[in-house]
């Protein structure tokens, strides 16, 4: 499938290209969007029962992380270490949104925030409403977060083999004399 995909219309290292510019879009975005609203970030991160007590620390590494996986990706030389790293990161976050998912509704750091984000909209419709439609929202960046691993793996392979290829092309010939 792949092969048809790359031989039909692109060529695998422009695949390998976009799919690196959509995570370093993704991971710039993301980075510094927490950065601009770091007390905010920390906090959600200290909500979530697994990183209560560490929250700082974890907010830190994520953040330090995603840069030194964008760092990676630019550079050619650097690109497969950093689309392992994208691979890495999308499987802690669909780990942790499917953890999230199965946690009992008040203890979720995902309906605690929605729940303080929407006070009025949460009083007016009902607990039931509101909880079907977190589960429903988080359902949705879940299945994005398996998109974007998917893409990563996908990403990870043709510069497996875009790799490959051009190795073997620059081997000079064997001359025997």
């Amino acid at each position: 499938m792949i092969n048809y995909i790359t031989n039909s219309f692109m060529k695998k290292s422009q695949i390998v290209n976009i799919i690196c510019i959509l995570f370093i879009l993704l991971f710039t975005y993301t980075t510094f969007s927490n950065l601009l609203n770091y007390n905010l970030f920390k906090q959600e991160v200290a909500n979530s029962p697994l990183f209560r007590n560490n929250a700082q620390l974890v907010a830190i590494a994520v953040l330090v992380t995603e840069l030194w996986v964008v760092a990676l990706l630019f550079m050619p030389s650097t690109r497969l270490y950093g689309l392992y790293g994208c691979f890495v990161l999308m499987t802690v976050f669909v780990l942790y949104l499917s953890y999230v998912l199965y946690l009992p509704p008040d203890t979720s750091p995902i309906v605690l925030h929605l729940s303080k984000v929407s006070k009025g909209y949460y009083v007016t419709r009902g607990w039931n409403y509101h909880f079907a439609s977190v589960i429903i929202s988080v359902g949705w960046l879940l299945i994005l977060d398996i998109f974007l691993l998917l893409l990563s793996l996908t990403a990870i392979v043709l510069n497996k083999r875009q790799f490959k290829e051009s190795r073997t092309r620059e081997l000079p010939p064997v001359i025997f004399t």
